[in-house]
């Protein structure tokens, strides 16, 4: 692939994905661009984060809902989503390498990597049960 041309909005999108814990959304990400690139358009902030993608910088992910969400977190690792208030964490444990080799083995087949999500309810979330 050709190397694309360097981009002022693309480098920040990368920083504020990269020092974020949220896995945002590209709505949240267009939010925190407009003030320091007040001529940006939604389809610009998106365009940027195909091609981040693309180029294996950050991933999209989706968890059951119709909107995808963006994670600079490229190491491996599983993620913790709410099922009250929908926040997303990551939970970092080292990934199931016994797990892939089982199922290699089962289905003779090379596995490159694998995707497990927890759910339930977060700790906040869990502290406003108990106070009602």
């Amino acid at each position: 692939m050709a190397k694309r041309k360097k981009s002022d909005l693309r480098d920040r999108i990368l920083e504020l994905l990269k020092n974020t814990e949220v896995h945002p959304t590209a709505a949240w990400v267009f939010d925190r661009l407009r003030t320091e690139f007040p001529r940006v358009a939604v389809g610009t902030v998106y365009r940027n984060l195909n091609i981040l993608v693309s180029e294996g910088l950050i991933k999209n992910i989706s968890f059951n809902e119709p909107i995808e969400r963006y994670d600079g977190n490229l190491s491996e690792h599983y993620h913790f989503i709410c099922e009250e208030c929908g926040s997303i964490r990551d939970i970092n444990v080292p990934p199931l390498k016994t797990l892939e080799n089982r199922i290699e083995k089962l289905l003779d087949a090379d596995v490159t990597h694998h995707r497990i999500d927890f759910y339930g309810v977060c700790p906040t979330c869990k502290k406003k049960r108990k106070q009602s």
